[in-house]
């Protein structure tokens, strides 16, 4: 999973980097009136947690998910988040800020014993703690990191590097038929 998920996003990053065109947006992301995407402000997940909820975390994610993930594979998680966070929609990916949420908090733990000052400190109000998405990666559910793969694989689809890589299997395609076609009146006449 790791070597998928670092492939896949080292290709939309280097895409980005290039400069050869604008940036990648999932297909048939929905535009508003003023031009901005606006199909997060009803949604609510675990424990009531809103958007507000998510932003102080995913915000400094999603402006360093561009940064190139090394040889060593670190940080794959985080950038995957802010991938997500940057260029997920509702429409797209119904399930993407349910996993921004899953791979960035996770539940307050039980008290060990009944006293207010069990448990630890830095929670939201919602009764969710901060996590790193590293550890948290783990434990999301198979079919959402099948559904978060296909997703970034439709990207990737879109970048230079693959239509340039699609174009040119097209007409080499086309040269095979073309052979192809040859080939069988060569055989038909003899």
């Amino acid at each position: 999973m790791t070597e998928i998920h670092t492939s896949l996003l080292n290709t939309l990053i280097t895409d980005l980097s290039s400069g050869t065109g604008e940036a990648i947006k999932p297909l048939g992301t929905p535009v508003n009136q003023a031009g901005e995407e606006n199909d997060t402000d009803y949604w609510e997940g675990l424990k009531g947690a809103t958007t507000e909820t998510l932003r102080p975390v995913t915000d400094e994610l999603a402006s360093s998910w561009t940064n190139p993930i090394g040889k060593d594979r670190k940080g794959w998680e985080s950038s995957l988040v802010g991938l997500l966070w940057d260029r997920g929609t509702l429409a797209s990916l119904p399930t993407y800020l349910d996993n921004i949420l899953h791979l960035t908090f996770e539940d307050k733990p039980a008290p060990t014993r009944p006293t207010w000052a069990t448990g630890p400190t830095s929670t939201s109000a919602h009764g969710l703690i901060p996590s790193k998405p590293e550890k948290r990666y783990g434990s999301l559910h198979h079919t959402h990191k099948l559904g978060i793969i296909g997703w970034i694989i439709d990207l990737c689809c879109q970048t230079g590097v693959v239509r340039d890589f699609m174009e040119e299997s097209m007409s080499a395609l086309t040269e095979v038929r073309k052979e192809q076609v040859d080939v069988k009146r060569e055989w038909k006449r003899l």
